[in-house]
């Protein structure tokens, strides 16, 4: 999808595309299962790599149409930053990964990618990412991934209810592993069905706004959701003081191979500048681009 077609797609649902979710502790009423292996659709050399540096992403005050494939949002107040940089470790793909760093609660960042706008949720086969904690005040806290969505799919109308965020964090998916500082860790959001997510908005079924569910619960009661705008990895309020990293962001919406979206410090040359991106070999898969 071009810059152009996302523009007029979604610049009308400006307010609700960038709108994204933090954490208000949810209530975790959800079970899931052990012994799931992540990413069990198949072995990740079988993938896409595609690299993702500065040069690809457009940076916007949040609540703001969309203007790029790619959209690194933030508040106007943030004391924060967001960055692509070289490491931490050895991480997952390539070299580089996507750093977040949310001084005070008030801090947010989210970096969205709107290609898989009016995609069908239940379209997802393989959705996930690998984090790397730097540090943290509250030791419990990653990144999560966003998916801003239409729960009943076709038109857009703005009913109460109609958009919410879908939103996946670690410190619920217990059955993949606690969370441990200085190490990079795979985190499955679909895992079997079993993956635990939350929505930013009450469900008479689901349960109030932060009730934890199963991937496979939020498709019996939402069989029609479809993406509204964005998907991608966010840091907020219950992150302050958190420093962390994003890499390998996994997407698949039924295709044979997956897309891995490989965050790196250097420049994709995709304005003309010089690629300095083209010598770095994924460790998995190829680069299709």
């Amino acid at each position: 999808m071009s810059a152009r077609t996302i523009l007029f797609a979604v610049g009308a649902l400006a307010a609700l595309a960038a709108c994204n979710s933090d954490s208000p502790a949810p209530t975790d009423t959800a079970t899931d299962a052990s012994g799931q292996p992540a990413f069990a659709k198949g072995d990740k050399r079988d993938k896409h790599v595609r690299i993702v540096s500065e040069s690809d992403v457009t940076r916007q005050l949040e609540d703001t149409p969309p203007t790029d494939n790619w959209v690194l949002y933030s508040r106007e107040a943030n004391v924060g930053t967001a960055r692509f940089i070289d490491g931490p470790g050895s991480p997952p793909q390539g070299e580089g990964s996507f750093e977040m760093f949310t001084s005070v609660p008030n801090d947010k960042f989210t970096l969205f990618n709107f290609d898989y706008h009016e995609t069908p949720v239940a379209d997802f086969t393989e959705l996930g990412y690998q984090t790397w904690q730097t540090s943290a005040a509250v030791p419990v806290q990653l990144p999560s991934i966003n998916l801003t969505i239409d729960t009943d799919g076709g038109a857009f109308t703005g009913a109460p209810g109609e958009f919410a965020t879908l939103v996946f964090e670690p410190v619920y998916n217990v059955a993949q592993g606690p969370i441990v500082a200085g190490t990079w860790q795979e985190w499955d959001a679909i895992f079997g069905g079993q993956a635990i997510w939350w929505l930013t908005r009450d469900n008479s079924v689901l349960g109030p706004r932060g009730t934890t569910f199963t991937w496979d619960a939020f498709h019996a009661v939402f069989p029609n959701a479809t993406v509204l705008g964005g998907i991608g990895p966010n840091q907020g309020s219950g992150g302050a003081a958190l420093t962390a990293s994003v890499d390998e962001f996994i997407v698949n919406v039924g295709r044979k191979h997956a897309t891995i979206y490989d965050f790196e410090l250097c420049d994709s040359g995709k304005h003309g500048k010089k690629d300095k991106c083209k010598d770095k070999k994924p460790k998995h898969g190829h680069d299709d681009e």
